[in-house]
């Protein structure tokens, strides 16, 4: 009886769905290239100043708005030194100020090298002087560390989970309570590295050490919990989140407001979005403007931490 059992007999029922499974992939595998290359791709591609915040002093808003109306967000100031004040507290990335001097235009390149650029040219066809109040470091003038950090900083969070997820295996709170104590060290870790062979900071390091820790908690604990309720497809949804949405709208290589419009905006509620934020903030402004980003951050750790809560639940009812 066994001997009739020949791989010829056995292949015919698995026919139809070995079949099923090809066509499945041949569908699904370009419609995944494109979620790639629209997600990673199409930000890059379609940049420009989409509402991009700034301040006039003393002229009409319309001068800077006339050929492109929805490339600035303007807001004027009385004077000079409200403007700067404003620029200094990331209220707007720069602006234009005419007064009995002349015509000045403020950037402020740590907010983002490339707004400042697009300010200092408008400057340069204004015939204005331009005075960047918030210069990058003299190791990295360029500000190319920063921009080339955002998808080593959603990495720094979901490489460990995933680690951490193997080998805690069945222990989902001893894998959540490593993934914490490791994101302390990544901070530490990663701040040293952009102040000292990048160059990208000269002061701020323990903020921004702050910063990157509580961004890797938030993400390893997102994807630790997606794990602990989806299993792969969880691994899969976060990095989904983390890495092909999260990275590439975070604006961090330019500005937020730099992406297709509403695109930039939608970054920012996600970690590396808020995180790339909250950086520039610790490392050039002092912190200013850096609460809704850190609220942010604290939310997705909170969240994390009850997606864990609620598998091991679930897996103790079952």
């Amino acid at each position: 009886m066994s001997s009739t059992l020949t791989p010829a007999h056995v292949a015919p029922p698995t026919a139809p769905r070995t079949a099923r499974r090809v066509v499945a992939l041949v569908v699904a595998l370009p419609l995944v290239v494109a979620a790639l290359f629209i997600a990673l791709g199409l930000p890059a591609a379609k940049s420009g100043p989409h509402e991009v915040p700034i301040g006039v002093v003393g002229i009409d808003a319309a001068t800077l708005t006339a050929q492109d109306p929805d490339a600035f967000d303007v807001t004027t100031y009385a004077d000079a030194d409200a403007l700067r004040e404003a620029v200094l507290d990331r209220e707007v990335y720069g602006g234009v100020a005419a007064g009995p001097g002349g015509v000045q235009v403020l950037t402020a390149s740590g907010a983002s090298p490339t707004v400042a650029t697009l300010l200092a040219s408008i400057g340069t066809q204004l015939g204005a002087s331009v005075q960047d109040l918030v210069p990058l470091p003299a190791g990295d003038p360029r500000g190319t560390g920063f921009a080339a950090a955002a998808l080593p900083l959603t990495m720094a969070g979901l490489l460990p989970a995933v680690l951490l997820s193997r080998v805690f295996r069945g222990r989902p709170f001893v894998a959540a309570g490593t993934a914490v104590l490791a994101a302390a060290a990544i901070g530490g870790t990663v701040s040293a590295l952009l102040q000292w062979p990048f160059g990208a900071i000269e002061a701020g390091g323990w903020a921004v050490a702050g910063v990157v820790a509580l961004s890797s908690a938030a993400i390893s604990l997102t994807v630790l919990g997606l794990i602990g309720l989806l299993g792969s497809a969880g691994l899969g949804l976060g990095a989904v989140l983390m890495v092909f949405l999260g990275s590439p709208l975070s604006g961090l290589a330019s500005a937020p407001e730099m992406l297709p419009a509403g695109w930039g905006a939608f970054g920012q509620f996600l970690p590396p979005g808020a995180a790339g934020q909250a950086l520039r903030s610790a490392a050039y402004f002092d912190g200013a403007a850096a609460g809704g980003h850190l609220l942010v951050l604290g939310a997705w750790a909170v969240l994390g931490a009850l997606l864990v809560t609620i598998g091991v639940l679930r897996r103790r009812t079952r």
